[in-house]
């Protein structure tokens, strides 16, 4: 059995990483060598509860975050 690759698809730049910090200030999007990274601040560990956590999340998926 021979395989032939008749038609190679180019790599999708639609994505975005999440980079989540308890030092910055403000949410922000970085651009860094053409990639696009979210930044995004999270509470401090001794301060965050499960529902905290559980809304930052909803608020990613949901694209709810003001930059």
């Amino acid at each position: 059995m021979k395989i032939k690759i008749v038609d190679k698809k180019e790599k999708n730049n639609d994505f975005v990483k999440i980079s989540l910090s308890e030092k910055i200030t403000n949410n922000r999007l970085v651009i860094k060598n053409g990639q696009n990274i979210l930044e995004i601040k999270i509470p401090k560990k001794k301060d965050a509860t499960r529902r905290k956590l559980i809304i930052l999340v909803r608020g990613i998926i949901q694209e709810n975050l003001f930059l």
